[in-house]
């Protein structure tokens, strides 16, 4: 939760999987102020969800690309993305369009069994202890 503590970090993520990749990009795609970006950009990449690379034939810019661990939060940021869309106030604006690529659907995020595939919600899960 230290990753997704705030607003900011999710869409700075998701906006990473979208193929964002530079700070003045991430800036126009979202609007932050550049402040709250920076900050935002040093945590995640603290945090090894991102990682700094400079560009070899521009050596005074850089990008954030994923890391395997950022990659891996797809899923995660899929159902909160999908459930914070569903629960936003009506006065405020969606912040992220989800199409899928493939078919050009709308995409939402769902929990789905890995055994049986059946669509998974939270009193159908025991999680006590081992």
């Amino acid at each position: 939760m230290t990753v997704f503590g705030n607003r900011w970090s999710a869409v700075i993520v998701a906006a990473a999987f979208a193929g964002v990749r530079r700070f003045r990009d991430f800036e126009a795609f979202l609007g932050p102020p550049p402040i709250v970006l920076s900050e935002r950009l040093a945590a995640l990449c603290d945090r090894e969800i991102l990682e700094q690379v400079q560009l070899t034939d521009r050596p005074d810019w850089s990008e954030y690309r994923l890391t395997r661990k950022g990659s891996d939060l797809f899923p995660v940021l899929a159902v909160v993305v999908d459930w914070s869309e569903r629960w936003r106030s009506p006065a405020d604006d969606a912040v992220l369009k989800r199409t899928h690529k493939t078919c050009g659907d709308e995409f939402r995020g769902v929990l789905v069994c890995d055994h049986c595939r059946a669509t998974v919600r939270g009193h159908e899960v025991d999680l006590s202890g081992a």
